[in-house]
Parts: C-alpha cells; sequence; structure tokens
C-alpha cells in the first residue's frame, strides 16, 4: 500500500475517534454560537475532550505525511472515512448505519482509485489568502446560534480551507516551514475550524449540520486545490459515480451519532 494512501487511512481513523470523543464532550455542555470562545472553555473542564484533542493532533499530523506525498483529492476523500469510524464508536450500529458505511466507503476507494497516488503541490500567490479569506467568511456566517444546516456548512468550508493550507505546508521543505505564511495561517484557520466545528456539532438538530460538514470538507478542499496548488482532481464519469454513492452514504451515516439523552443544558447552568 502506497506510503500517503496508508497515512491517510490511518489518519481517518484518528478522526473518527476524536470526533466520537468530542460529540459525546460537546453534548455536555451549553448551545453556544459559532464564534463563542465559552464553548471552548466549557470543553476544556471535560478529560474526554483532551483525549479526542491528542486523537485530532496525531490526526493532523499524518494527514501531514500523507500531503507530502499524495494530492489533496486523494487525501481528503480518504479522511471522509472517519465518519464511519465515528459512528462505529458511538455504537449507534443499525442497518441503515450499515448500509451508510458500506456505500460511504465504496463510494470513497471508486473515487480515491481514479486519482493519481502522487502529485506535485505547486504553492501559488492565493495559496494563503484564499483559503484564509474564504475561512474567515464562513466563520462570519457561523456567528450566533444559526441553523444547523448553515453551521456544518460554514464549519466544513472551514476545516477544508485549513486542510489546503496544510498541503501548502506539505509543499515546503521542513527546514523553511518556520518562515512560511501558509503555516502559520494553517494553524490560525486550523483553531478557528475547531471553534465552529464544535458549534456545529452541538446544533440542536445535529444529522444536518454532520452531513453538510462532512460533505462540504472535501468539496472545499478539492476546488481550492486547484488555484492555489495547481492540482486538478480526476473526474472521469465512474470517480463521480464514486463522489454521489459516497455523498449518499454520509447522509445515512449523519443521523446514527445523534445524542441521546437529558435535554442540552441551559446557558445559564454554572
Amino acid at each position: 500500500m502506497n506510503l500517503a494512501v496508508a497515512a491517510a487511512l490511518a489518519s481517518a481513523g484518528g478522526y473518527g475517534l476524536a470526533s466520537a470523543g468530542q460529540f459525546a464532550a460537546v453534548a455536555t455542555t451549553a448551545a453556544r454560537g459559532g464564534l463563542d470562545l465559552r464553548l471552548l472553555a466549557d470543553l476544556a473542564r471535560r478529560g474526554r475532550w483532551w483525549l479526542a484533542g491528542a486523537a485530532e493532533v496525531a490526526a493532523v499530523a499524518l494527514q501531514y505525511v500523507a500531503l507530502r506525498a499524495a494530492p489533496v483529492a486523494l487525501v481528503q476523500a480518504l479522511l471522509v472515512l472517519g465518519l464511519p469510524v465515528a459512528v462505529v464508536l458511538s455504537g449507534r450500529i443499525t442497518g441503515r448505519t450499515a448500509a451508510g458505511t458500506a456505500l460511504t466507503t465504496a463510494g470513497i476507494v471508486l473515487f480515491a482509485a481514479f486519482q493519481s497516488p502522487q502529485a506535485q503541490a505547486v504553492p501559488g500567490r492565493s495559496s494563503v489568502a484564499l483559503p484564509l479569506g474564504l475561512a474567515v467568511a464562513a466563520a462570519l456566517l457561523a456567528r450566533g446560534r444559526r441553523p444547523a444546516l448553515v453551521m456544518g456548512l460554514a464549519a466544513g468550508v472551514i476545516v477544508g480551507c485549513a486542510g489546503v493550507l496544510l498541503a501548502s505546508v506539505a509543499a515546503t521543505p521542513l527546514r523553511d516551514v518556520p518562515l512560511r505564511p501558509e503555516a502559520y495561517a494553517a494553524a490560525l484557520v486550523g483553531l478557528l475550524a475547531l471553534q465552529v466545528a464544535h458549534a456545529a456539532l452541538r446544533a440542536p438538530q445535529i444529522g444536518p449540520s454532520l452531513a453538510a460538514l462532512t460533505l462540504s470538507e472535501p468539496v472545499t478542499a478539492v476546488a481550492l486545490a486547484i488555484p492555489t496548488l495547481h492540482q486538478t482532481p480526476h473526474v472521469s464519469p465512474v470517480a463521480v459515480l464514486g463522489a454521489l454513492g459516497a455523498g449518499l452514504g454520509v447522509v445515512l451515516l449523519q443521523a446514527a451519532v445523534a445524542p441521546a439523552g437529558p435535554p442540552p443544558p441551559r446557558d445559564d447552568v454554572r
């Protein structure tokens, strides 16, 4: 197996593990707006969230390794497989979730099979400005308590922007990383993604927000990689069919991780 593919699959597993832990931790907090830093303050008091954070750091490192050798389209597609991992870890396995897992996996494998396993990323002049500007615009869209679909869409766009910035960093020799603006932009957008994604997971209707987040992330990353990294994905009819199948699988899976239990705590609860 190609090292980049192995790293991307391991990263997907790490993101799935992190998502399961973060979802469980976020479900116990008060609902907050997308830019309300009190959400992270609430989560910082929960040990489970820190464990999930450690898994996410490992996933980011593995994603970086994958992006050093493989194109954004291949890596970001494989990262979608983190959702079935999160569903399995949640323990909510039904016929519907099993079908969603199978469809998502088959669709991703079909799409990934048509992508080049190697592609040189060539950061252009817009490699920082375009993803950074789009991420800030999406974060502003997520201010306050927006509808679940809007929160998920904003979170997915920001995470996709972070992925493209990470790919720009991965295309830079290690010794030059501290000198590259892409590295600092990736760190900033990554923190922004953490905040908004957590707020999206805390939306009253988790299904729409989770589906929008999972689907908009790879679409954003692949679209941005064309002008910023000069990477164009392979879009044969079979690859498109695989992407559509994976999207349908995500829609089937998104309801599987909806929280069950008492109503969400009120803002005035201390």
